[in-house]
């Protein structure tokens, strides 16, 4: 993929849909990515009673989060309330237990009873990665890289 806008032109790989480029280079300057096999994301026992869980010794309330989910053929949608504790949302452990594609060994050999909340690393609200690469095209010189960071 290649942009070029006013004064700067970057070559390099994007996602689809990303207006970003990932891998690249400029005239200035060259990057890589190096998250293809990094752990994103884990999985927290909870301990959970009605619409509260167990943090630090204290009780904290669950934030429920109602979603309507369209059903082809039916008029009204279904109603599914997403429990969340900070970390992320409450997933069921009928739902872990058949998620072999977890991990290479699968899930399915663990003891899975119990509640688990899943902490991905992309809805952090403070991940910048995405303000970062915008500034990967304008940037000079490794100094001026170093200052940015």
């Amino acid at each position: 993929m290649e942009m070029s806008y006013g004064n700067i032109s970057v070559t390099g790989a994007s996602y689809p849909g990303l207006p970003l480029i990932i891998v690249g280079k400029t005239p200035h300057l060259a990057w890589g990515c190096t998250s293809a096999r990094t752990d994103l994301a884990d999985l927290f026992r909870e301990e959970i009673k009605g619409d509260s869980y167990l943090l630090d010794g204290e009780w904290k309330p669950l934030q429920l989060i109602k979603e309507t989910i369209k059903v082809k053929g039916k008029a009204a949608g279904v109603d599914l309330v997403i429990r969340h504790t900070h970390r992320g949302p409450v997933l069921d452990s009928k739902l872990l237990q058949s998620a072999e594609g977890l991990n290479p060994e699968g899930l399915t050999s663990m003891n899975l009873d119990g509640s688990y909340s899943l902490a991905w690393s992309g809805s952090i609200p403070y991940e910048s990665s995405i303000e970062f690469l915008s500034l990967l095209d304008r940037i000079k010189d490794v100094k001026e890289l170093n200052d940015t960071i």
